[in-house]
């Protein structure tokens, strides 16, 4: 039962993660805007830097964004430090880099409402 409850959590978290990482650049329909090339460019380009990004200490997470109107990788933190302003890149294979501050993800209790 415990576990259960657990996957049903982690599940509901991956999904609502998922749902923060889709971006629209137009009105075309999503089975469009999965296959444009640049849509795939920036999915390598994260994919490329989510290992190097997610050892850092109070990194929690990497998603595709939209900053400015544009394409973004975005970082998220448990809080914005010098030492991961330092190791974060503004720009990654061509891509703006944003830092968003989102304190910790973890699990809910398995005793909350």
């Amino acid at each position: 039962m415990m576990a259960k409850v657990i996957t049903v959590c982690l599940v509901s978290l991956l999904a609502g993660i998922g749902a923060c990482t889709r971006f629209q650049t137009n009105k075309r329909p999503l089975e469009q805007e999965e296959t444009s090339p640049m849509k795939s460019t920036i999915e390598a380009a994260q994919a490329k830097l989510t290992d190097r990004v997610m050892a850092l200490p109070g990194v929690v997470g990497l998603g595709i964004g939209v900053c400015e109107s544009a394409p973004c990788i975005k970082i998220f933190v448990v809080q914005r430090t010098p030492e991961l302003e330092g190791e974060i890149p503004s720009t990654f294979e061509g891509f703006p880099v944003e830092i968003q501050v989102t304190g910790e993800i973890r699990a809910r209790p398995l005793d909350s409402p």
